[in-house]
């Protein structure tokens, strides 16, 4: 008797956990949030699936291979969550565990939502407008509890199939009113009103610059009238590294993946 398994929860809302089982998919959750005045930076990662996971990836080849001959993987085995935490260009805090996810990652209320995976970010409420966000409440440091008012974009989006081989980069500057886009030559901003897109702007990056075995990244890139220089590492592995820069009046979180 053969039983089919659902590769997702097709019920599940767009902003829901959608519980993806397809041997080598992939849900994210990402939030990118600043508040200016305290000059602190997060960015928070939350994975079903971890599409980087070396073990992952290898039991998903030989899983195709060999459908009849090995046990499919499951997303769910693969959990990743991460966070970092910057504050004028120093890491306060990266964490990075890799905890089943028992509950929908993004737990709603009253006075908006909160990402529960992470105990740092428990007193801080998100509230989403159109495609940005603001955050206000405290946020646990090594050094104490941290006030934190600032704005950022949350990206949710998830796949039944592996992550596709090539080089991509995703970029998001977080000004005080609006955020821009970069994301595989298709470029964005987003603000209180909606999502814009910007099809005559162009960007531009400099030197590539290397760090260990991973992709490299720009040392400047330029785009939406910025010029974004001085990058910090957040986070890095052999197929992916995310950085934080700088302009005069924005800051900015690039993810560089280059998958084989």
């Amino acid at each position: 008797m053969s039983v089919i398994v659902p590769l997702f929860d097709a019920a599940a809302g767009a902003d829901q956990w959608h519980r993806v089982a397809a041997p080598g998919g992939y849900e994210w959750w990402h939030v990118a949030a600043y508040d200016p005045t305290a000059d602190i930076l997060i960015s928070a990662h939350v994975f079903e699936g971890f599409p980087f996971d070396a073990t992952y990836r290898r039991r998903c080849a030989a899983y195709r291979c060999r459908p009849t001959h090995n046990r499919p993987p499951r997303p769910a085995e693969f959990p990743c969550a991460r966070l970092t935490i910057l504050q004028r260009d120093k890491v306060l805090l990266h964490n990075c565990r890799k905890s089943p996810i028992a509950t929908d990652p993004v737990l709603h209320s009253a006075a908006g939502w909160s990402l529960n995976q992470f105990p740092q970010l428990s007193e801080l409420v998100f509230q989403s407008h159109a495609e940005m966000l603001s955050a206000s409440g405290t946020i646990a440091l090594p050094s104490g509890h941290q006030s934190f008012q600032g704005i950022g974009r949350f990206d949710h989006r998830f796949s039944t199939v592996p992550l596709g081989s090539g080089r991509r980069m995703r970029l998001e500057i977080l000004e005080p009113r609006r955020v821009l886009l970069a994301e595989d030559g298709s470029y964005a901003q987003c603000d209180a009103n909606g999502t814009q897109n910007l099809p005559d702007e162009i960007l531009s990056m400099g030197k590539l610059r290397r760090s260990g075995g991973s992709p490299g990244y720009p040392d400047v890139i330029r785009f939406g009238g910025h010029e974004l220089a001085r990058p910090v590492m957040l986070t890095r592995g052999r197929e992916y590294v995310e950085l934080a820069y700088r302009s005069t009046s924005a800051v900015a979180v690039a993810e560089v993946v280059e998958v084989s």
